[in-house]
This record gives structure tokens, C-alpha cells and sequence, in this order.
């Protein structure tokens, strides 16, 4: 099907982050942070930001042909208003990656794909549609606000993680978060506001 499709073209171009932290007993194994974007061919990626400043030390894991090879990458910027981060990946590699689609436009009812990483790195993908533009959410003590509203997005593992379009350009980053009863409710932050 078109998920399927849509998967082949992206799966390079989407990341799973790692992060070491400060303490000493989390020196070991990075943990999973989110799931991330290459949004350029010399490396630069997209996440969401929340996860990465309790991090000294961030890696993505990439797939590539011989399989998923782990680069350190460094933080570039963040932007809190949106709960963004651009990271590099430390190397002159060129990397497979997304175009970014053109949002300001897009309307209610836009069919649209999220794809993030599960635990095993497998992919997880839904298709859904733009539910509603410019949401505002309040997240702790963090509001983000001109979010795009998608039933796409129905896991915490694609947090992070690419929404498409059916063109497979980067339409936003996925943001899970949690609604009532204990249920997700999808948000991205839209392309336009990312570059």
C-alpha cells in the first residue's frame, strides 16, 4: 500500500537519537530519546527538543545499505517555542534525506503520514490526515504553540519522527502527547515554521 511505499523512501532518512547522560551509572548505553529527521544532505536533523538537554553526549543511529550505523552528533540549536532542535551528525558523510514540503498552505483534511522508530528500531508508520492548524498545547510548564493537530501521530515512538506528505516531503516533526484517559493525541510542528 501507500504506507508501505512511502516507507521505502523515507526509511533513510529517518533516525533514531541516543543520549548519554551526565550521571556516571548512564555513562553506559545511550538511551532512546525520539525518533529524527535528516532534513540535509550534509547531516543536519530535526527532533523534537524536550528529551535532549539532560544529555551531554547525543548519537543517531542511521540505516544505511550494510545496515544501521551510529554517528555522534552535536546540537546546533533549539528552539523552545516549538520544542525544535537542528542537530548535526558528526561526519563528511552525505546522507539520504526529505524535502521539506510547503505548509503554509496546507489545509484541514490533507492526507498525511507519520513514521518515527519504534524500541527495535522498526518503523512505525499511520496514515491519517491535518486535523486542524495553529494549535496551541500546553506541555508541563511549556506551551508550543502553531501546531498542526493529526490523527497520523498515535504513538509516544514517533515523537520526533517524520510527518509526510503522500510526495514523501517533511510536512513537520511529530509531537505525541498525552490527551484524556490516558490517550495520544497528535500534533507536528509544521515545516514552514521549521525552516
Amino acid at each position: 500500500g501507500e504506507l508501505e511505499a512511502l516507507q521505502r523512501k523515507l526509511l533513510p532518512a529517518i533516525v533514531h537519537i541516543h543520549g548519554q547522560g551526565q550521571l556516571q551509572r548512564e555513562q553506559g548505553v545511550p538511551s532512546i530519546i525520539s525518533s529524527g529527521v535528516i532534513v540535509h544532505p550534509a547531516g543536519y536533523l530535526i527532533t523534537t527538543a524536550h528529551g535532549l538537554s539532560s544529555h551531554h553526549r547525543l548519537f543517531a543511529d542511521i540505516p544505511t545499505a550494510k545496515g544501521i550505523k551510529r554517528y555522534e552528533v552535536k546540537l546546533v540549536k533549539v528552539d523552545p517555542q516549538y520544542d525544535a532542535a537542528l542537530l548535526k551528525i558528526k561526519s563528511n558523510d552525505r546522507f539520504l534525506f526529505l524535502k521539506m514540503a510547503d505548509t503554509t498552505q496546507m489545509e484541514a483534511g490533507a492526507p498525511l503520514y507519520a513514521y518515527g522508530l519504534g524500541m527495535n528500531s522498526s518503523i512505525i508508520g499511520k496514515q491519517g490526515s491535518l486535523q486542524q492548524r495553529g494549535v496551541t498545547v500546553q506541555a508541563g510548564n511549556q506551551t508550543i504553540s502553531h501546531l498542526f493537530m493529526t490523527d497520523a501521530v498515535y504513538s509516544w515512538e514517533q515523537t520526533g519522527g517524520a510527518l509526510v506528505t503522500p510526495h514523501a516531503e517533511l510536512a513537520g516533526i511529530n509531537l505525541a502527547m498525552s490527551g484524556a484517559n490516558g490517550t495520544i493525541q497528535g500534533y507536528a510542528v509544521p515545516a514552514h515554521l521549521l525552516k
